[in-house]
């Protein structure tokens, strides 16, 4: 993934290299930032007292009833610009648009090596290969 910015890549650098310092008292979990442990923790508790007005499905948190709702509306306003799909959440389209990434990564490769085989763990997650210990590239200035 490319930054536009380097505060993003800064940030996004951070995410590899933070300990897991706020640990979850009731299943251990290890979470890099307060606020996405205080999120966690809401995971522990049954009561889903945020409830949709239309179909009366119940969250935990009010921000999943809101991403729900649009749902309601009918309208996809997240648009593919490769093939013109559409999606009720931006998260959905992020995901959708890996897989024309991923397509036409599997093009070119074929392309210049049309003899390279499908190998297991392919594709598996970029920091598969990264060690704790090794420190982060250098950022570009």
């Amino acid at each position: 993934m490319a930054y536009p910015e380097k505060d993003l890549l800064e940030q996004h650098l951070l995410g590899h290299t933070l300990e897991r310092r706020f640990v979850c008292d009731i299943c251990g979990a290890g979470l890099k930032r307060k606020d996405h442990l205080t999120r966690h923790k809401q995971s522990h508790n049954p009561e889903r007292p945020y409830v949709c007005t239309v179909c009366l499905k119940a969250f935990k948190r009010k921000e999943q009833l809101t991403l729900h709702f649009v749902i309601h509306s009918g309208e996809k306003r997240h648009v593919c610009t490769e093939c013109g799909k559409g999606f009720y959440r931006k998260d959905h389209l992020r995901k959708h648009t890996r897989s024309h990434i991923a397509r036409r990564v599997k093009a070119e490769l074929s392309q210049h090596a049309p003899q390279a085989q499908h190998t297991p763990g392919h594709g598996q997650p970029h920091m598969a290969g990264v060690s704790a210990e090794q420190p982060p590239p250098p950022l570009l200035s």
